[in-house]
């Protein structure tokens, strides 16, 4: 079997043979996975903070860290976690640590285009924009090339049926979020509702 980097770089470009690869021989590396994580948190980070300033609209003073980890790392659980209880409904054949590793391969030219948009933003001139707009453009389309052909090969889908559960998984992303959005707003109400009362207690005794 191919090193695990050989086999990564032969997946980015041929995406059925190499999943279909790391399904029947192994090889699939959970660190790898993490890592990949990680880095996307981090180059999030990196594209807040240090995108030329041309092109960056954000108040680099008001970096909110946790908001980045929900945003990077939270929705990558999220978006695991969902297709995998999707595909149970569906007949997917996938693993919870297969679908945690091809979403993560997927992630890698989403991640490379981020460095290298944060790169470029800093040498070209605004009205250049539209380089940049093509790097993460290829990034993001890529990485869902790879998603859609990881979900074919480890799921065992058709496409029409990646379509199916893709859609179907991002609706109960939604429900989530929704849901999680609406509990904190209760909570937040009732921890109100009560430190008002409080208040008013100790402001009678």
């Amino acid at each position: 079997m191919k090193s695990f980097s050989k086999q990564l770089r032969h997946t980015m470009f041929h995406p059925g043979d190499g999943f279909t690869d790391f399904m029947e021989q192994g090889g699939k590396s959970l660190g790898f996975s993490a890592l990949m994580v990680l880095l996307l948190f981090l180059v999030r980070i990196v594209q807040r903070q240090l995108t030329g300033f041309h092109f960056n609209d954000n108040r680099l003073e008001e970096l909110n860290i946790f908001f980045v980890l929900i945003q990077t790392a939270g929705v990558f659980v999220l978006w695991v976690s969902c297709n995998w209880a999707i595909s149970t409904l569906f007949e997917g054949k996938a693993r919870f640590r297969d679908i945690w590793f091809f979403s993560a391969v997927a992630l890698v030219p989403y991640v490379l285009s981020i460095v290298l948009s944060v790169l470029l933003s800093n040498i070209l001139l605004p009205t250049e924009s539209m380089f940049l707009t093509i790097v993460q453009a290829v990034g993001i389309l890529w990485g869902l090339f790879l998603l859609v052909r990881g979900m074919m090969v480890f799921h065992d889908y058709t496409f029409g049926k990646v379509v199916w559960s893709g859609v179907m998984s991002i609706g109960l992303i939604l429900v989530i979020v929704f849901v999680c959005v609406l509990a904190f707003s209760l909570f937040q109400q009732v921890f109100n509702f009560v430190d008002a009362v409080f208040r008013e207690l100790i402001y009678r005794l």
